[in-house]
């Protein structure tokens, strides 16, 4: 599918439509430049799920788990590997046990960091930029 955002509340909406995608899927893949609209999604499937802290992305210390009421995943997996170097090892993250855990819902920023490591199953969302400043376009 593909959506245009023009506003951050498009791109929220977009986020929710995104999260009712998942089918039996558990992983989310953000893909796109700085500023297209990742960590707005994440926020935004955070609220949805529940989720009452401040969702940032966990650039420096690379992982972020939300204890989830309530949904259909005991936690939300917040991932940001924008400061791994490219198919750097990341076993000590435990981020693995995660992507095997059905109950955990992982979402990760930056997935291209990482090549070839992703289950087959997992949602690719890619978000470009459009011909004006505040327009995204959003593909999953």
């Amino acid at each position: 599918m593909n959506r245009i955002s023009y506003s951050i509340h498009d791109t929220r909406r977009i986020a929710r439509e995104i999260l009712r995608q998942l089918g039996r899927r558990h992983i989310i893949l953000l893909s796109g430049e700085l500023g297209t609209g990742k960590t707005i999604t994440v926020q935004a499937i955070a609220e949805e799920l529940g989720v009452t802290e401040d969702v940032n992305s966990p650039t420096y210390v690379l992982m972020k788990i939300y204890p989830l009421q309530n949904a259909d995943f005991d936690r939300l997996v917040h991932v940001d590997l924008y400061r791994i170097e490219y198919n750097q090892d990341t076993d000590e993250l435990g981020l693995t046990d995660y992507l095997n855990d059905e109950k955990s819902l992982v979402v990760v920023e930056w997935p291209e960091r990482i090549l070839g490591n992703w289950p087959s199953d997992a949602l690719l969302v890619q978000f470009y930029y459009g011909d004006k400043e505040n327009i995204r376009t959003i593909d999953f």
